[in-house]
């Protein structure tokens, strides 16, 4: 990401006070020296690429450096119950919400890793270092861009996709169940146990002759089929009620997905108005665009928030399962 470009545009607005102190910028970067050679220190991440257990892409090489951040925190791993998990991912799409409105820069790297909780309970959105401003191409970037298991499911089902602004709200729900999932108290009322339905939303993934690597089916007929709200019950009820609403939201746009594949495939004619519907076709759901901006999301967080600390459980402390993935 360039500076004068991305960078330099968040930091411009938030030293004029016009982006929320959500947003974790760089005081400073910089390559990191091979301590040997004094030359920069190349990755070596790319060079098991080809071996058959790394999960796809390309092989590209890295230059490592540093970077020191204008905020302190700990991961959102380390949230202390379940209603700091959800102000920390609240407070993170605050901050993607005003670099998207104010700066037209989008992260495309929404993850677990991406997201720090401060002292004193807050969220911070960090790394920005693979966003882009909205409408410019840029350089081509090989392979997809992101954390794989945080990918929308239709950035992990075509590695070509271009990665607009609901991929990374997407993700966002994504970051929630997993973490609920993995850290919170839980009931799985299936005969899938909990390490198969994490391996089958989160760590799906099919190596295809070309070498290329896809997946996201999980994620897809999660939200078609609805598997959390109908297999989970989570201990806090504000959890469960925030991610049963925000698969819908990813299902609304799985529905338009649909509609419009289905325009591109057989677009209206000129006379399609004296010709009856076909009975064969898939039913035509009416979508209501829930991820065509921050709104609706934003709105689900803010009023779970509001909800009494009763509701929340607030004395519960999270923390990892043990899980076995396939």
């Amino acid at each position: 990401m360039e500076e004068q470009s991305n960078i330099g545009i968040l930091r411009n607005l938030k030293d004029a006070r016009q982006l929320p102190v959500l947003l974790a910028l760089h005081l400073h970067n910089g390559d990191v020296p091979n301590s040997i050679t004094i030359n920069i220190q190349p990755t070596k991440q790319h060079g098991p690429i080809h071996e058959s257990w790394p999960c796809g892409g390309q092989s590209v090489k890295h230059t490592q450096y540093c970077q020191v951040i204008d905020v302190a925190g700990q991961t959102i791993h380390e949230a202390m119950n379940s209603r700091e998990l959800v102000q920390a991912i609240h407070d993170a799409f605050q901050a993607h919400r005003a670099a998207v409105e104010k700066c037209s820069v989008l992260h495309l790297d929404i993850s677990t890793g991406n997201i720090v909780i401060t002292r004193e309970g807050c969220g911070i959105l960090n790394d920005w270092d693979m966003a882009k401003i909205i409408g410019i191409e840029g350089a081509p970037r090989p392979g997809r861009t992101g954390t794989w298991l945080f990918m929308s499911a239709r950035m992990l089902q075509n590695p070509e996709k271009i990665h607009e602004i609901q991929d990374d709200m997407e993700s966002f729900v994504h970051v929630l169940i997993y973490i609920a999932l993995v850290y919170t108290p839980l009931r799985i009322i299936s005969k899938k146990s909990l390490g198969d339905l994490v391996s089958d939303l989160y760590y799906e993934a099919f190596k295809h002759e070309d070498g290329a690597y896809t997946g996201g089916t999980g994620k897809e007929l999660s939200f078609r089929a609805q598997w959390i709200p109908e297999q989970v019950v989570f201990s806090c009820t504000p959890i469960q009620i925030v991610i049963h609403q925000l698969t819908l939201y990813c299902l609304d746009r799985l529905l338009h997905c649909d509609a419009e594949k289905r325009i591109a495939v057989n677009p209206p004619g000129d006379d399609d108005w004296d010709v009856g519907p076909d009975p064969t076709a898939a039913p035509r759901v009416p979508t209501k665009l829930y991820f065509k901006d921050h709104k609706a999301m934003g709105n689900l967080f803010t009023k779970a928030l509001s909800w009494s600390e009763d509701r929340w459980s607030s004395d519960e402390k999270i923390e990892k399962k043990t899980l076995n993935i396939k």
